[in-house]
């Protein structure tokens, strides 16, 4: 998750081509196998902690929780930046925002599991 967040300030227009349906091969094996195993690392995070604190709770559902929160942190913080300073507001750097957001979900998961 941090290197999704970390690549997507860090080269804005790659991280973009993510959510072009135009330019993806969804049907790509290999496209395919990458963003298994991308989730896979998200999943086997989340069972961990579930094991650890919370052992009813919905893991596959949590994983996407968090995965869906992160992507759409990515597709929302440019533009939130940019309404910001039109108001004269500063919005967190994203990693500093991702890390608020998703600490606030794991609580959330875990505390109503």
């Amino acid at each position: 998750m941090w290197i999704t967040i970390s690549g997507s300030s860090a080269s804005p227009s790659h991280c973009a081509v993510i959510f072009r349906t135009d330019a993806l091969r969804p049907d790509d094996p290999e496209y395919q196998e990458w963003g298994r195993r991308a989730f896979q690392v998200l999943q086997d995070t989340v069972k961990r902690l579930a094991r650890a604190q919370a052992p009813d709770l919905d893991t596959d559902l949590a994983a996407a929780l968090c995965w869906s929160t992160v992507q759409g942190l990515i597709t929302v913080h440019g533009p939130l930046q940019a309404m910001a300073a039109r108001e004269g507001r500063t919005v967190p750097d994203i990693g500093e925002v991702a890390d608020r957001l998703l600490r606030l979900a794991v609580a959330g998961l875990v505390g109503h599991a």
